[in-house]
């Protein structure tokens, strides 16, 4: 296994050197594609920027280090990469992963939302999701900068709270808003809110259940939005999935609701109604026990044959301070 040790000035040409002559004459795909990884992430030296653009370029047609050199090649050509991400971007006999991290590259360069909505690891894409039509269009104009995609409207107490509601929900936010300062993607592809319910989606809840104030209110003006970092509970070994308005029907599937034939499961508490999961354990509001604007969260193991829940916390506005954001 190769050491990759960090560069840090021009000094260390020589090492940059030596890993760009393995790149080019190499014979272990392993080694090849660990110094790619490793060289599509540096700071360039400006004596070597040509020689690096030239292997990442070339990279773009080598399977072994594709992947890398797409990522390479935007980091040290810039905008200048945007033609060649583009034609391997369309072109269908490529794999989907590198179509897919050419076309989450030129929106980062761009500032075009071609990755809006998706995940943020492009790996993770459906062929079905490359907005290859989008892309062509903007090709056709000549490769303009965009103005990236406005981010979801958020509640002004995030910014000046009030409330024991509000005043829990503008730390968590805090937490949130370093995560969206440091990630590139958040310009064309918006994650990590809190943001403005849309009024159907509190139409449906409405319609489903009597939800305790504290926690419809959470739903309504600061429901999570495309939480895509970490989330962690003290005493809970996984991360935290937390429910938003639009989502928060469909997390009962799964653990109230039969996936294949939409019944009521009968081993599923129906007053519980699931707010969040860490790794498949619930956290689950228990309408039973409201009382006021309040209810208290339960949790449980799965696949343990039996659900057997205990209370982790007494109300909706205690687990919520609870969360804590991993940067």
């Amino acid at each position: 296994m190769l050491k990759l040790e960090m560069m840090h000035s021009e000094d260390d040409t020589e090492i940059l050197d030596a890993f760009v002559q393995y790149l080019e004459l190499g014979k272990l795909s392993n080694a090849r594609w660990y110094i790619a990884s490793f060289l599509s992430r540096q700071s360039t030296p400006s004596s070597r920027k040509a020689t690096l653009e030239s292997i990442f370029l070339n990279g773009l047609g080598d399977e072994t280090i594709r992947y890398w050199s797409i990522i390479g090649i935007a980091r040290v050509a810039g905008n200048l990469a945007c033609e060649p991400l583009s034609r391997l971007a369309l072109d269908e006999s490529i794999e989907l992963e590198s179509r897919a991290n050419a076309i989450n590259q030129l929106a980062l360069l761009s500032n075009q939302p071609f990755n809006r909505g998706l995940d943020r690891d492009p790996g993770n894409w459906k062929e079905a999701q490359l907005r290859t039509d989008e892309l062509r269009r903007w090709i056709d104009h000549g490769f303009p900068l965009g103005d990236g995609l406005a981010p979801p409207p958020r509640d002004s107490s995030l910014d000046q709270p009030t409330t024991p509601l509000e005043s829990a929900v503008s730390d968590l936010d805090r937490q949130l808003a370093r995560i969206r300062f440091a990630d590139p993607v958040n310009e064309t592809n918006p994650a990590n809110y809190l943001t403005l319910a849309g009024d159907s989606d509190i139409a449906r809840i409405k319609r489903r259940w009597n939800l305790p104030g504290n926690y419809l209110e959470f739903l309504t003006r600061f429901s999570p939005f495309n939480l895509t970092c970490t989330l962690r509970l003290p005493r809970v070994e996984s991360d935290l999935w937390l429910c938003g308005a639009g989502n928060l029907m469909d997390e009962q599937v799964g653990f109230a609701i039969d996936r294949e034939t939409g019944d009521n499961l009968e081993d599923w508490p129906q007053n519980l109604v699931v707010i969040g999961q860490a790794f498949g354990d619930p956290f689950a509001l228990d309408l039973s026990r409201a009382k006021g604007s309040e209810a208290p969260i339960l949790t449980a193991e799965h696949g343990c044959g039996v659900w057997e829940f205990i209370e982790y916390a007494p109300s909706f506005l205690s687990f919520l301070k609870k969360i804590r954001v991993r940067d």
